[in-house]
């Protein structure tokens, strides 16, 4: 699963984390996990399944993910880009599953602005929200699979993608 099993959703941080940050949530959850408890944070997203996905060897694979600068890249790729208010915003709403009204406001946020990273945000929604639903299995694209695909084709087409990696 390129979205649910994310090291950034893992161990719920932003893309902007620095190497700090990410050993410190690690220590943490790690701290947490040994008491028996599975960790939470205010914003996890209602629709996963924390239990499994936050686990000791989960954790450390995130933490030596988000550590090596290769591996890293992969994961930036797939995990939303919160660089306004207005992300933060539709990123509360899609852990509350307010699904179409974050895609929705991604995309006529990305149409009216051409700011990249709210294309990238989109695509990652539709994404994480088609695993979720479990649609890998009988896709239809006469609908929405299409957008997802056109989104990320864009994203990887943009001079603004490759500027990142500069």
């Amino acid at each position: 699963m390129l979205i649910s099993k994310n090291s950034y959703l893992v161990l719920w941080l932003n893309t902007d984390a620095d190497e700090k940050s990410i050993n410190k949530r690690h220590k943490e959850l790690l701290k947490i996990l040994n008491i028996d408890e599975i960790p939470e944070y205010e914003n996890d997203i209602s629709f996963i399944n924390y239990k499994e996905l936050r686990n000791t060897e989960n954790v450390k694979s995130a933490f030596h993910e988000l550590t090596n600068q290769k591996k890293k890249l992969y994961q930036d790729f797939f995990w939303f880009q919160i660089v306004t208010s207005k992300d933060e915003k539709l990123l509360k709403e899609l852990c509350r599953w307010n699904i179409i009204e974050a895609t929705e406001w991604w995309s006529g946020l990305y149409q009216s602005t051409w700011k990249f990273h709210y294309l990238k945000n989109y695509a990652i929604a539709l994404l994480l929200s088609y695993e979720q639903q479990k649609k890998f299995d009988d896709l239809d694209f006469s609908n929405d699979w299409p957008e997802i695909v056109k989104s990320f084709y864009k994203i990887i087409e943009s001079d603004k993608f490759w500027k990142e990696f500069v």
